[in-house]
């Protein structure tokens, strides 16, 4: 840019390449999309944030029935186990069936953890159990044999980790 005498990436959109075909003036760089006039189907939206052409922004985004996973700017059935009905749970944005057989060898019937969020696709590890692609379950009952208190889990994972840092892992 000579009329500031600084390198910069873009002047024009044909300075761009075809990822990022659009020269955003502001600070001189490419990028997918300035607004939705940039985007066309099947991802109308421009999200300058993941500065890139969108399914959604938002709810209104999406057809009926349908929420906009605003992380990925995709339109799903649910985000969280709350937008899914009594029963259910969210699992890789999908409503199903939450787990209401009886336990296993006679023991406590599994219920889904209603505090922990859903995990998401590949889930992670809670403290009521393992997430398994996203649904966290519990066959503990509630009371004082029931999920562990915060602190404790809180304790346990400083042991672990001073432990690994003792071991050289």
């Amino acid at each position: 840019d000579t009329s500031a005498t600084r390198c910069v990436e873009c002047l024009m959109n044909s300075d761009c390449g075809t990822s990022a075909p659009i020269c955003n003036l502001t600070d001189n760089h490419c990028v997918s999309c300035i607004d939705n006039g940039d985007c066309s189907e099947p991802r109308p939206v421009c999200d300058p944030i993941l500065d890139a052409c969108v399914e959604c922004r938002g709810d209104l985004d999406c057809a009926d029935g349908l929420l906009c996973d605003e992380s990925v700017g995709t339109c799903v059935e649910c985000v969280v186990n709350a937008d899914c009905g009594s029963g259910m749970a969210c699992v890789s944005n999908t409503c199903t069936e939450s787990m209401v057989d009886g336990g296993m060898d006679g023991g406590p019937t599994p219920t889904m953890d209603a505090e922990v969020p859903d995990a998401g696709p590949g889930g992670t590890s809670g403290l009521n159990g393992t997430v398994a692609g996203g649904a966290l379950c519990s066959t503990r009952g509630a009371g004082p044999t029931g999920p562990m208190h915060p602190a404790w889990f809180a304790m346990l994972l400083v042991g672990w980790i001073a432990r690994r840092r003792r071991h050289g892992r």
